[in-house]
């Protein structure tokens, strides 16, 4: 994946930036553990697949740099690549846009990973969470997400909402993994 993120205008960063976060009842970044709180009216998602171990280093740079979504055909506008925690961008799937800010960044040995949460204007409030892991079992690639409807959008789109959603993280999934 060689395509790169576009860049955000400063005024537009500094905006998202000062922006309140869409989210919910828990502490911004929590999803970064892998835990997943169970809140009325939120809905749950997690996708994990294996990951090949000789793909650890590609996959930690494509998580990271923003090419996981635009492996997956997802847009990005952001001010800053490698992304790192207060990291903004825009995301556009089609004709949708959808803020974000990123809440937390782990990289170790073992660990690489990242979430954001949702800001004014994008589809969904919430978090996701991006995650890779290293042990005795092997390699993993996971995707976990918190989220609720924002827009009368997703409302409408109830189930199908929830379609795309478990569709994007297939895709994102297909990209780290090297099958996408």
């Amino acid at each position: 994946m060689n395509r790169a993120p576009g860049t955000l205008a400063a005024a537009e960063a500094a905006r998202l930036r000062a922006a309140p976060l869409a989210g919910g009842g828990w502490p911004p970044g929590a999803l970064l553990s892998g835990e997943l709180p169970v809140l009325p009216g939120w809905h749950a998602l997690r996708q994990r697949r294996v990951l090949p171990a000789d793909r650890w280093e590609l996959a930690a740079s494509t998580l990271l740099g923003w090419r996981m979504h635009l492996g997956a055909g997802v847009g990005v506008r952001t001010d800053a690549d490698p992304l790192d925690v207060g990291t903004v961008a825009v995301l556009r799937i089609g004709p949708l846009t959808a803020p974000v800010r990123v809440l937390a960044v782990e990289r170790t040995a073992d660990r690489v990973g990242f979430s954001y949460g949702t800001l004014p204007g994008h589809p969904e409030a919430g978090e996701e969470a991006f995650v890779l892991e290293r042990g005795p079992q092997g390699c993993t690639a996971t995707v976990v997400a918190l989220s609720r409807p924002a827009s009368w959008l997703t409302r409408a789109g109830g189930p199908v909402a929830r379609a795309a959603q478990r569709v994007a993280a297939r895709r994102y999934l297909r990209v780290l993994t090297g099958r996408g």
